[in-house]
């Protein structure tokens, strides 16, 4: 089975070649050094929790508010289409981005507080799901019970400790770069021996 699955990528992908779409050897090399950067970051993330959380506080403060002042730009260029409340929806974004950057620290918090609740909120579905499926009478609902109460309590923890909080949204971020990084470290080999 496994051999049938390789055999059919490789399939696709002489077809592809045939067709031209193979990537060029600085695409390729491109991946591979977004990678490892993705890989790095993900480690810095990790080790440096305060001024990682700094740095994406920071980059969703700049994020919001470029978003703002485009959709500002937007209703002015386009004001006979858009209703007011496209205006007010850019202008409250681009309050939004100010005040993430200049009060990053309380930013932080709101953003440790929103990390606690969304966690809790994970937590809730997963218990609800496992009662779900002890009533349809299938096996595992209590270890989908389980990981739903340990994910409620982490995020309890979190709401009620902030540190915490932050310390567990630079691990998921830090997590997600390294697992990017690990995945286009290994695009760069698979596509290396298609050529």
């Amino acid at each position: 089975m496994g051999n049938e699955r390789v055999r059919l990528l490789m399939l696709i992908c002489l077809h592809q070649k045939k067709e031209g779409i193979i990537m060029k050897p600085f695409w390729r090399w491109l991946i591979l050094v977004v990678g490892v950067a993705m890989l790095f970051l993900g480690i810095w993330f990790m080790f440096n929790p305060k001024l990682s959380l700094m740095a994406f506080t920071s980059f969703i403060g700049i994020l919001l508010l470029i978003n703002g002042i485009f959709m500002i730009v937007n209703y002015i260029a386009e004001h006979d289409n858009l209703t007011g409340w496209a205006l007010a929806e850019g202008i409250i974004t681009a309050l939004l981005g100010t005040i993430v950057l200049v009060n990053e620290d309380m930013s932080m918090l709101s953003l440790t507080i929103m990390f606690g609740l969304w966690v809790i909120f994970s937590g809730v579905l997963k218990i609800r799901a496992a009662f779900t499926i002890k009533e349809i009478a299938l096996s595992g609902w209590g270890w989908i019970l389980a990981l739903g109460t340990i994910t409620m309590l982490f995020g309890l923890i979190a709401l009620f400790n902030p540190m915490i909080g932050a310390i567990g949204i630079v691990i998921l971020i830090g997590t997600f770069f390294v697992i990017q990084g690990i995945n286009a470290i290994t695009t760069f080999f698979f596509i290396g021996r298609l050529h």
